[in-house]
């Protein structure tokens, strides 16, 4: 599932692992010029629409926070 989100390109997903593990995948990236705020995987049965709020919270807390973030 990808949204856009303030600026931001966020994508979470499940997929199966090469190890056959099927894990939740997410990533949060800047549109204007590509940097990546946030990345990675979790075995978990946090539901997708759940990690996609998390990470909008986290774009929330950026624009709040700038000096937080290394951009």
């Amino acid at each position: 599932m990808k949204v856009e989100y303030r600026g931001f390109e966020i994508d979470a997903h499940r997929e199966r692992s090469l190890g056959g593990d099927l894990l939740l995948y997410y990533s949060v990236f800047r549109i204007e010029d590509g940097w990546e705020m946030e990345s990675g995987f979790q075995d978990s049965a946090e539901t997708t629409p759940a990690m996609i709020g998390y990470l909008k919270e986290l774009v929330d807390d950026y624009y709040v926070n700038p000096q937080d973030y290394d951009d």
